[in-house]
């Protein structure tokens, strides 16, 4: 063994011995010099130890102090590592163990503490174990030690804040890059007797109204479970399982929530709530109750499904167990009270998605259990009492403001393959006084018709029987009326009442319909009367009387005669007087399915030896405010087919004159009557055309046609001669043609205004195109006709003479916003064999004569306009000469 080497300080008999000091070198501008203690190195055994202990007393052994140096930045660190290990892997190769213990004691160990320095903030502190790149992490283990009366305790307390939050307890397993991470594991010990408790708690504030108790929450990992577990036990009654939320003496007490995890893609977890079975006594009830309360309304018990965004909400279902005997019974039981019992709603879902043919409120189906012998009976009523309840089945009522129909209710029993279907009972109970009744009404329509009640019988080899029969009388008094009324109405017409026979599909006749009176022996028998019900605002009701229709043979007549006699019965015709308006009076053919309408055909009576009678269709005179009727005769429309003619034509006569037709409007003290004739319009073709021509004569003078408008006292009336107008192509033309000759001259034309009175002006003739927007405005043409063998006729265009200034002749060409004004032009008559027409521009004769002026236009911008005389030009020979002079003097 190498030799020892001893720094050792003196001692003292009845003082303290010499300090042993070792200082590295200070420094003013760079690192102290360090203090290394280091234990020899070994080649093939272990290395020197290194061992600082204080001195050991008779009162109290000395300390040990491990100081490293401050500093006005951070101060030193102190570091215990202990020794690597580089001889490769195996079980007894390890790194050195780091051992921190309190001194040992017959009475009582020392005890250790590890904490951080002071600070504004405080330093963190850290127990870890060392990394590993191939096996497990070290394990981080606290425990007490055991001890023969009690095993001591662990205790974990984060730091208590001043005026911020405590400091908090986190306890997080070890994660892991390829398989699952480590557990967390609380537990009591097992134990012989009973084992101990497992209590998590948060605080209770200290101080009431500052604030309130802390929460728990116990939450697994994304999918994992939880399971909240009492063990079973072999001789004694299984564990409680207690979940309850909190009290509270001024607040609402804690609420209790238990919930199912969540999906987003998949189904969402169940949540069951289960009482325990038995094998060989009653299983285990399930009860859920709302909390009672002595002031003020119990709690409520909600059992809801899930709601769902895209497809349909979770079943609530509620059904007894099956049993071999007997089914359990299902019972809805509302709480009873010394007022008013609770009531019971079964109520169906809503819908909120607007209105279609597939969106419908829930359904509400109430259906008995099936059997294969008889199925089970329903029975609903309400309770027994002085005054027993009502009951009332409806559909409910359709939203304000929307246009809809309630539901409809059916009561009917089940069907039948073989045997009878059942009957249907509505009966009122018995009395003691006054039976109770049976009203069958249907609904009331506010702004449309009211419901309709039908009574039907059953079909069958004999068809069912309706019967109706008043109740008999068990005195002198008269028996029941059987009354038919149809509904009254505040505004509108009140309903119709329909009796008739059933329709036969075979050779069998339709039933007869009979109304008559009783017969009577002394008195006459009862009078029949058909009559429509009195009106105040609205009109009365009508009466038809019709004959039925037939398929493959004539119709039935319909014969209205009155009685023969020595004077025979009169026919009336007539429509109501009213205090407004009169009735109308219809008269009207048959329609005509394969063939032609049935034809209305109005006939005068024939005069054997005098005139035949007259026919006269005529309004009657209005009162003294109103107007007199109108007169329309007219045919019908036609679908594929031309619509009816119209023709007012006289009777021929062998050896008189023809009657006259005379179109004439009433003279009135307002406006004259218009007489308008308008032919007919077509959607696809052209439009009727419109003639009206006065007569021909083979030997004579054709017959004149005047169109004569209305003289006035302030202005006479117009003749307006317009042509039709067209959406899309051209506006109808307006053509004035004077009659042909065939020997003779051709009729003029004459367009003139009448000579004005004492003080007016004769009227304007005005001959003018329309303006068009987007192609050329229409031209205006004024021309004579040509001759074969004559001369071409004149066009003269003169200004009348007056006493004041003569009038003008102004011809002007058009003028143009963006491109070059309309030119103007005075061309005389070409002549192939003899000379040219000459062309004269003179000025008028007077006291001092006219001048001619030829002038060109100024320009704005550019240039004004040239001025041109040009003679013509001679193809054979020379051409035209200018001559520029005045005349001679007078």
């Amino acid at each position: 063994m190498g030799g020892e080497a001893q720094l050792k300080a003196g001692s003292s008999e009845s003082n303290i011995g010499g300090s042993l000091k070792l200082f590295g070198g200070a420094s003013m501008t760079d690192q102290g010099g360090g203090v290394i203690v280091e234990a020899g190195e070994s080649g093939y055994s272990s290395g020197g130890e290194t061992k600082i202990s204080a001195g050991a007393g008779e009162v109290e052994g000395g300390s040990l102090l491990l100081h490293s140096g401050s500093s006005s930045n951070s101060g030193g660190s102190i570091d215990l590592l202990a020794g690597e290990s580089t001889g490769g892997r195996g079980h007894d190769i390890t790194g050195g163990a780091v051992n921190i213990q309190s001194g040992s004691s017959d009475d009582k160990s020392g005890a250790m503490s590890l904490s951080t320095g002071r600070g504004v903030h405080s330093g963190s502190m850290m127990l870890s174990t060392g990394s590993s790149s191939t096996a497990n992490g070290g394990s981080v283990v606290v425990s007490s030690s055991a001890g023969e009366a009690g095993g001591g305790s662990v205790s974990m307390f984060a730091g208590q804040g001043g005026s911020g939050l405590g400091g908090s307890i986190e306890v997080v397993s070890g994660s892991s890059q390829s398989s699952d991470s480590g557990d967390i594991i609380i537990k009591t010990q097992d134990s012989s007797a009973s084992t101990g408790s497992l209590f998590l708690q948060t605080g209770t504030p200290t101080q009431v109204g500052n604030g309130i108790g802390g929460d728990v929450n116990l939450r697994t990992g994304s999918g994992g479970s939880m399971a909240l577990l009492v063990e079973s036990s072999m001789m004694d009654n299984g564990g409680d399982a207690v979940v309850k939320a909190g009290t509270s003496t001024n607040m609402q007490g804690g609420d209790l929530l238990l919930e199912s995890g969540s999906s987003f893609n998949e189904m969402g977890g169940e949540a069951q709530l289960k009482a325990g079975s038995s094998e060989s006594n009653i299983g285990g009830s399930l009860k859920l109750f709302g909390g009672a309360s002595m002031t003020d309304q119990g709690g409520g018990v909600i059992v809801e499904a899930g709601e769902s965004g895209y497809s349909s909400g979770g079943e609530t279902k509620i059904s007894a167990g099956a049993g071999e005997v007997e089914g359990g019974s299902l019972l809805l039981h509302s709480g009873s009270s010394s007022n008013s019992g609770g009531t019971i709603d079964l109520l169906a879902g809503e819908s909120t998605g607007g209105r279609g043919n597939d969106i419908s409120g829930g359904a509400v189906n109430i259906q008995s259990g099936s059997s294969d012998d008889k199925s089970g009976s329903m029975s609903m009523s309400t309770g027994q009492g002085v005054h027993s309840g009502s009951m009332m089945l409806s559909t409910g009522a359709v939203t304000d403001g929307v246009d809809g129909s309630t539901g409809d209710l059916t009561m009917a029993t089940g069907t039948s393959g073989m045997g009878s279907s059942g009957s249907v009972f509505l009966s009122a109970g018995l009395a003691e006084s006054e039976g109770g009744a049976v009203d069958l009404s249907a609904g009331n329509g506010f702004r449309a018709s009211g419901g309709s009640i039908n009574l039907s019988g059953g079909g069958g080899s004999v068809g069912g029987s309706i019967n109706l029969s008043s109740g008999s009388s068990s005195s002198e008094s008269s028996g029941g009326s059987v009354e038919l009324r149809s509904g009254t109405s505040t505004q509108g017409d009140s309903g119709s009442i329909q009796i008739m026979t059933g329709a036969t599909e075979s050779f069998g006749e339709s039933g007869i319909l009979r109304m008559a009176t009783g017969s009577a022996h002394i008195e006459k028998s009862g009078d029949v009367e058909l009559s429509s019900g009195d009106a105040h605002q609205s009109n009365s009701g009508s009466i038809t009387i019709s004959s039925g229709t037939s398929t493959l043979r004539e119709g039935g007549n319909l014969e209205t005669k009155a009685g023969s006699g020595i004077d025979g019965g009169n026919s009336y015709l007539e429509a109501g007087s009213g205090s407004m308006n009169g009735g109308n009076a219809f008269l009207s053919g048959g329609n005509g399915g394969g063939a032609l309408g049935g034809s209305i055909y109005l006939t005068s009576g024939y005069g054997h030896d005098s005139s035949s009678g007259s026919a006269d269709l005529v309004t009657n005179d209005a009162g003294t405010s109103g107007f007199s009727g109108d007169v329309s005769l007219r045919s019908g429309s036609a679908a594929s087919a031309s619509s009816g003619k119209i023709d007012i034509s006289t009777g021929a006569s062998t050896s008189k004159s023809g009657g006259d037709i005379r179109l004439a409007v009433g003279s009135g003290e307002e406006i004259g009557g218009s007489v308008i004739v308008t032919a007919g319009t077509s959607s696809s073709e052209n439009g009727g055309d419109a003639h009206v021509k006065s007569g021909s004569s083979s030997s004579s003078i054709g017959g004149h046609l005047f169109l004569d408008s209305g003289d006035g006292h302030n202005s006479g009336g117009n003749i307006n001669a317009t042509a039709g107008f067209s959406n899309t192509f051209y506006g109808g033309s307006v053509f004035i043609e004077s009659g042909g000759a065939h020997k003779g001259d051709s009729g003029a034309i004459d367009i003139s205004t009448a000579d004005s009175g004492l003080n007016g002006v004769s009227g304007t003739i005005s001959l003018a195109t329309g303006h068009s927007t987007a192609g050329d405005s229409g031209q205006v043409m004024i021309k004579s006709g040509d001759s074969l063998d004559g001369s071409g006729g004149d066009v003269t265009m003169i200004v009348g003479s007056g006493t004041d200034v003569a009038g003008e002749i102004q011809m002007m060409s058009g003028s143009s916003s963006i491109d070059k004004g309309g030119d103007a032009s005075l061309n005389a008559g070409s002549s192939q064999m003899n000379q040219g027409g000459n062309l004269g521009l003179f000025g008028g004769n007077g006291k001092a004569g006219g001048f001619v002026i030829i002038r060109g236009g100024n320009g704005t911008f550019e240039n004004g306009g040239q001025v041109e005389i040009i003679s013509g030009i001679g193809e054979a020979t020379s051409s035209g000469s200018v001559s520029l002079s005045s005349s001679d003097a007078g």
